[in-house]
C-alpha cells in the first residue's frame, strides 16, 4: 500500500472543506439580505457545493500542482455559477449570479484597491448571463468568472 498523497487528498483536508462550507454560508446570507430572500437552502446547496468540490477535483486533476489552500474566487465563481444552474427561472439564475459578482468585485475592491465602473460590472453580468441562457459563445462561464478575480487580484 502507497503512503502517497494524492493532490485530492492534500486539498480535501478539513481546515478546506470548512473553509470551503464557510464561504457558501457567507454567500447565500449575502444573498438572502441583498434581496430579502430564502429560497437558497436545502438541497439546492447542498447540489452546488457537491459540484463546486467535483469542480476543484477536476481542476486537481488536469493541472499540474497541487492545490494545499482553497482559493476565494474559485470558491465564489464557481459555487455561484452551480447554485444558479440549480433554478429553472433566468430570474433566479441572474440574482445568484450578480451575487457571485458582487462579491468577487468587493474583494478586489477592498484586498487590491481597485475600482470597476458601472459599466465594467454591467458587461461581467451580462456575460455571465448569456453563458446561463445557454449562449456559451457570447458569455463567460465559471471558469472565466474565476479567472476574472484571479488576475485582477494579482496586479499591484
Amino acid at each position: 500500500m502507497s503512503d502517497k498523497i494524492t493532490k485530492k487528498d492534500a486539498f480535501l483536508t478539513k481546515e478546506n472543506i470548512d473553509l470551503i462550507v464557510q464561504q457558501i454560508k457567507e454567500f447565500c446570507e449575502l444573498h438572502k439580505e441583498k434581496y430579502k430572500t430564502s429560497y437558497i437552502k436545502g438541497k439546492y446547496v447542498k447540489d452546488a457545493l457537491i459540484k463546486t468540490i467535483r469542480q476543484y477535483n477536476s481542476f486537481l486533476k488536469e493541472f499540474n500542482f497541487i492545490l494545499g489552500t482553497v482559493d476565494f474566487y474559485r470558491t465564489y465563481a464557481w459555487f455561484g455559477y452551480f447554485l444558479a444552474l440549480e433554478f429553472p427561472y433566468y430570474q433566479t439564475r441572474f440574482k445568484i449570479a450578480r451575487t457571485a459578482i458582487f462579491r468577487i468585485i468587493k474583494e478586489l475592491e477592498e484586498k487590491k484597491g481597485i475600482v470597476f465602473t458601472d459599466v465594467t460590472k454591467i458587461e461581467i453580468i451580462k456575460f455571465l448571463q448569456y453563458e446561463l441562457e445557454g449562449k456559451g459563445e457570447l458569455g463567460v462561464g465559471k471558469n472565466g468568472l474565476y479567472l476574472l478575480g484571479r488576475i485582477v487580484s494579482t496586479l499591484d
